[in-house]
Formats: structure tokens, C-alpha cells, sequence
């Protein structure tokens, strides 16, 4: 017969029967198992380590559970365990280490549903143990000579699952709808683990904010275990209180930016149902404007004067401006240097204006772009830009001005597009030295989605972008063009410690509507060097005329990088490269792709991982293709 616990806040238990000294022993043990759940590891017995002299290396093992997982809990939990690199002076002092951690052991399997569980230790000397001199280290344990052994005999019993759930709504519900409880992860038949209970108790909370009841708070829980077939029923309780509607939200601490802006940035709108959702958006739509150090949630406690639920946003204010440069080497491009300024709040309402400059061997350019966010509607920003830029390269040289004008607009934060109108002149001599100028009109479009975990340094998750942008040229106005790309990444972190990253990439892109000679030698696809396929000399993975690269209609390529991350913030990573350029308009498959294998390292920095990579080809062609390739710069590969 189930014996009832009273509520854990107040650790009282109703027993039924004076005799049932199990069922109340029982009782309190789940009554301080889900009570602490969750607090640190508190000291053992004070040990006096002062003394001087020499040390007892010893290790900690664990006998009993058949579970390595519940094995990596305990020891998790186990103070000797933790500590085993710094051996005590005496086996007393050892001895308190291990005695203190009993509790904390029998803690920690009631917390796993181990409620019957029990532990005990005992200390096992070699015939000889080696000592450590005081000072010397580890290094004799880490050669495993440790003679003394702490032994945890571990009983767990049976585990206990949970059995029937009851949700209590306290007070007038207000509409208030209790959730299943697959959503609060206390299924039936699961083990009564007390993280579990403590999940659920937070999940119900915030399912009561979700649906507008701002005030709720949980009531007291209870729970009642049943030694005979070893289950546990789980009582909840919640106190929805009355739905609020969001109050006018309120953003201070700012001194030169509009305030207008930043409330319109909020996307809160007074009089609609509170959601704690929307809160978290606008904090982060707040913090994605890139103008503060700090942003502060400040909500209630009491409802307004006229009822509703206020909000408000404490921001502390970024210096606006950076400055910032970087350098890069390609071994068959020289070095580059790029430069950039850029000022975040120009006008006063976020407006990002952004300048650039890149010298290198190969290219020369200059260009701006102002961006300023929420014009006509939230998440809707308008971009202006314009370059100015000079490129000489084994395949063609090319001197260009460019202007443009869009927009880009943020579905969510996954999604978003961008669609605009350039206008780009250009005086562009191909590898037949043949000088021609263009004056394309164009009509950019894209598409981007992005589920990685990173910006800079991405692990898990992946990335498409889609761009389509027709071309005219209104100097020639029977040159008309279609030009297309799809680019994948995916990512996936197979160990987490130490962390390996797989890393994959594949490109596909298509002009169509034009013969390769009425394309601008600028506009068509190449491949080969660090952003195709390293190992191959830039721009010679394709056709080539006379050994000089003509560029094609089409681009294949696909790249695969293993990402170990060794010590610290450095980064080992092995690729392997393919790809090419095609003269026709589709891509062909194994018809003249290059391959390039190599490897590298990585720096993690605070603004980015530092790169170099050594570059080899598959199949070297000779003439053609280079023994190795470097490639130095900030960023990932891809």
C-alpha cells in the first residue's frame, strides 16, 4: 500500500501507520532527494592538509552499478573522486574525504530514482604503496603507480517510475489549460528521477506565462511512493492567476539613439496578450542592433495603473565606431591586406554605415554600404552600396564602378531575404587580350538559411543560401544573362570532448541565356584556390586555353573538412577538395574535376578563427598545377 509525503516545501509526511517504519524511511529519503535536487556538492569533514611531508596518491572506484552511466553520476558527485590530484598527508584525512561523500553518493541515487539505495566505502592498500613527496605533482599516479585504492560499494536497488501524474489548478483558472504531461516530461513508466520533477514543476510555470497568466506561481508539490511496486504519483499544482495584456514597453539607459526606434524595435505591442516569448525576442532584437553592451529585462512586478503587465529594457550604450584590419596570404596570390570603418548609429536610429578596402596582388578595391534597419515595417532594411575596384588575374583584368540599392528583410531568425537593383560599368580584357566595356543593369535576388550554431565557428546545424540575378547590358543590349548559385553547408560535431566537427560544402552554379563569349570574363564562374578547391593553383580548376583559365557557364565543387580541436584554443583540421568550372551551362559530373587534399590548423580568437591551411593536388598536372598551395586568413573554410 502507497505510503503519501506531504509537501516537500514544508518536509512533513502523513504516515498512514506507526508500524510502516520502512514506507517513512522511504518517505524521507524522497522528501530530501527532491528538496536538494540541484544544489552543489557541499565540503566533507575539514581535513588539515598543512602538514608537511609525503602524500598518499590513491584512486576512486566504484563497485555495484551495472549502469556506466549512474557509475559517470556518482563519481561526478564523488569529492575523493574530484581530488584525487592532490593527495592527503595521512589515510585519516583520506578517510573523511571518502566518509563525507557517502551522503552525497546516496544523494545522488535517489536523485536517479534509486530510492532504496545505499552506500558504503572501504580502503584497499597495496602490500608497498608508493608515496609523492609534497610538491612533486602527479606524476607517479599519472604513470598509474597508485597503491591505495578508495572502493564505494554501491547497492542501488531497484528504480523507482513514476506512475499516476495530477496537475491542481489553484484558484479561479482564468481560461487557464494545463499541458499534457508528454510536454512536461513526466511520462508514465519513466524512471522517478527527481531532475525530472523539478523540469516539470518549471515547464508548468512557464506554460502558464505562454498563455498570458504573468503572476503565476507553482503551488506546493507532493509525492507518494509505493515501496511494493516501487512507483512514485507526482501531484503539481499552479496558481494561473488573472491573463495580462503587455503595457506601452519602455526603453532606457540610451543617450543618442531615437526613442522611437528603439521602442518600434521591440515589436511589443500594448493591449496583446502577455507572452514571455516576446519578451526574449525583443531583448534579442534589441542586442541584434549591435549598439549596446548590456540589455536588461525589468518586468512588473504589480500591474499598472490601468491593468497591464509593464516591461521595460535597461541598456547600457556601446561606443559606436570600430576600426579593424586583418591580413591574409595565398602562395600563388601574394599577401592581402584588408581594412575596414565602421560607424553603427550614424543618424541616430541604428544606420549602419560600413567602409572597406582590400589591396593584394590580385585585387584592389574599395567599397561602402549603409544599412539602415525598420524602414516601413519591422525587420525590413534598406541597403545602399557602391565599389570601386580593379582585378588582375591570370584569367582576365577588369576596372569597375558599381551602385546599388535593396532591401533585405528578416522572416524570422532563420530566414531572410534580400532583392535590389545595381547598375556596374566595367572595362574587362580576357585572356585573349581582347578589351571590352559593359554596362550591366542587374536585378540581385537571395535567399538565406541559416540553422547553424555559430556565426564564426559553427559546429552543428546548416546553412543554404539561393541567389538569382538576370543581367542587361545596356551598352549591348542583345547581352542578356541569367546567373545562378546554390551553396550547402552542414556541420556536424561528432565528440563534444575533445571536439571533433565534420564539415561539409557543395556550390552549384549556372549562367544561362548567353554564350560564353558575350559573358563578361568577370561575371563567369571559376574554380580552384582557398574558396573551391584548395590544393589547385586559383582559378585552374576548368577550361583553360594555352594554360590560362577562360572561366565556364557552370561551377560544381565540394569540399569535406574534419575539425579537431587538440589543446586549448587550437584547432587541427584535414580537407579533401573537388570541383571544377564547365564551359557548358549545366554542370558535369566527373568530367574534368580537380581534387585537392591538405591539412591545417586553427586559432580560435575572440573575433574569429585565424586559418592556415597547406594544399596539395590529387593528380598534379605538371606545367599547370603548383607541389603545394598556403592559404592564411581569418575565418573558417566554409
Amino acid at each position: 500500500m502507497a505510503a503519501p509525503i506531504g509537501s516537500l516545501a514544508r518536509g512533513a509526511m502523513r504516515g498512514r501507520r506507526a508500524g510502516a517504519a520502512c514506507r517513512r524511511l522511504l518517505a524521507l529519503i524522497v522528501v530530501s532527494t527532491l528538496a536538494a535536487c540541484g544544489a552543489g556538492n557541499g565540503g566533507g569533514l575539514g581535513e588539515d592538509e598543512s602538514q608537511s611531508g609525503p602524500r598518499i596518491a590513491y584512486d576512486v572506484r566504484f563497485e555495484g552499478p551495472a549502469d556506466s552511466a549512474l557509475t559517470g553520476e556518482l563519481r561526478a558527485a564523488s569529492a575523493a573522486a574530484q581530488e584525487t590530484g592532490r593527495p592527503p598527508p595521512s589515510l585519516a584525512i583520506l578517510r573523511n574525504r571518502a566518509r563525507g561523500d557517502v551522503p552525497r553518493l546516496e544523494s545522488t541515487l535517489r536523485s536517479e530514482g534509486y530510492y532504496e539505495g545505499s552506500v558504503s566505502f572501504h580502503i584497499d592498500e597495496d602490500p608497498s604503496p608508493p608515496t609523492l613527496a609534497t610538491g612533486v605533482g602527479m606524476v607517479d599516479q599519472a604513470l598509474g603507480s597508485v597503491g591505495t585504492h578508495v572502493v564505494f560499494d554501491v547497492a542501488p536497488g531497484p528504480q523507482y517510475r513514476f506512475l499516476n501524474r495530477r496537475i491542481e489548478v489553484i484558484g479561479d483558472p482564468h481560461g487557464y489549460v494545463t499541458p499534457s504531461f508528454g510536454k512536461l516530461g513526466l511520462q508514465e513508466g519513466e524512471p522517478a528521477r527527481a531532475d525530472a520533477v523539478i523540469a516539470a514543476e518549471s515547464a508548468l510555470l512557464r506554460n502558464a506565462r505562454v498563455q498570458g497568466h504573468a503572476m503565476a506561481r507553482v503551488g506546493d508539490r507532493r509525492s507518494i511512493i509505493d515501496p511494493e511496486n516501487r512507483t512514485m504519483d507526482i501531484d503539481l499544482a499552479i496558481e494561473p492567476g488573472r491573463v495580462f495584456q503587455f503595457a506601452m514597453p519602455v526603453v532606457y539607459g540610451q543617450t543618442t539613439i531615437d526613442d522611437d526606434f528603439l521602442e518600434q524595435r521591440t515589436k511589443i505591442e500594448p493591449g496583446r496578450r502577455y507572452d514571455p516569448a516576446d519578451v526574449e525576442r525583443a531583448q534579442q532584437r534589441l542586442i541584434d542592433t549591435n549598439l549596446f553592451a548590456a540589455v536588461r529585462v525589468i518586468e512588473g512586478p504589480e500591474p499598472d495603473a490601468d491593468g497591464n503587465w509593464p516591461v521595460s529594457f535597461e541598456v547600457t550604450e556601446r561606443k559606436p565606431r570600430t576600426i579593424g584590419a586583418g591580413v591574409g596570404y595565398v602562395s600563388d596570390e601574394g599577401p592581402n591586406v584588408r581594412a575596414f570603418w565602421e560607424h553603427r548609429n550614424i543618424f541616430g536610429a541604428a544606420e549602419l554605415l560600413r567602409i572597406e578596402a582590400e589591396v593584394g596582388q590580385s585585387v584592389q578595391e574599395v567599397k561602402g554600404q549603409l544599412r539602415k534597419p525598420d524602414i516601413f515595417m519591422p525587420d525590413l532594411d534598406l541597403l545602399a552600396g557602391g565599389s570601386l575596384g580593379h582585378e588582375d588575374t591570370d584569367a582576365y583584368e577588369s576596372t569597375s564602378i558599381q551602385a546599388s540599392l535593396g532591401v533585405e528583410r528578416h522572416f524570422n531568425r532563420r530566414l531572410s531575404g534580400t532583392v535590389g537593383i545595381a547598375y556596374r560599368l566595367a572595362d574587362v580584357t580576357d585572356e585573349d587580350n581582347e578589351e571590352e566595356r559593359f554596362a550591366l543593369l542587374s536585378l540581385p535576388a537571395g535567399l538565406r538559411y541559416d540553422r547553424s550554431d555559430s556565426l564564426l565557428d559553427p559546429s552543428t546545424g546548416y546553412r543554404l543560401v539561393v541567389e538569382g540575378t538576370p543581367y542587361w547590358d545596356t551598352l549591348n543590349t542583345e547581352t542578356q544573362f541569367f546567373k545562378s548559385q546554390l551553396t550547402g553547408t552542414r556541420y556536424f560535431r561528432v565528440i563534444s570532448d575533445p571536439r571533433v566537427v565534420l564539415a561539409f560544402r557543395g556550390i552549384a552554379g549556372s549562367i544561362a541565356g548567353a554564350s560564353i563569349n558575350d559573358i563578361p570574363a568577370d561575371e563567369r564562374f571559376y574554380a580552384g584556390g582557398g574558396g573551391t578547391v584548395r590544393g589547385i593553383p586559383f582559378q585552374r580548376a576548368g577550361p583553360l586555353e594555352d594554360g590560362e583559365p577562360t572561366g565556364g557557364r557552370s561551377l560544381l565543387a565540394a569540399n569535406a573538412e574534419a575539425r579537431y580541436r587538440m589543446v586549448g584554443n587550437l584547432e587541427g583540421v584535414v580537407f579533401l577538395d573537388g570541383g571544377s568550372a564547365f564551359e557548358t551551362q549545366t554542370p558535369e559530373f566527373g568530367e574534368g574535376w580537380r581534387f585537392g587534399t591538405g591539412a591545417g590548423v586553427r586559432y580560435i580568437s575572440p573575433v574569429g578563427p585565424i586559418r592556415a591551411d597547406v594544399g596539395v593536388p590529387i593528380d598534379r598536372r605538371k606545367g599547370i598545377d603548383d607541389a603545394w598551395q598556403l592559404y592564411i586568413s581569418i575565418g573558417q573554410a566554409f
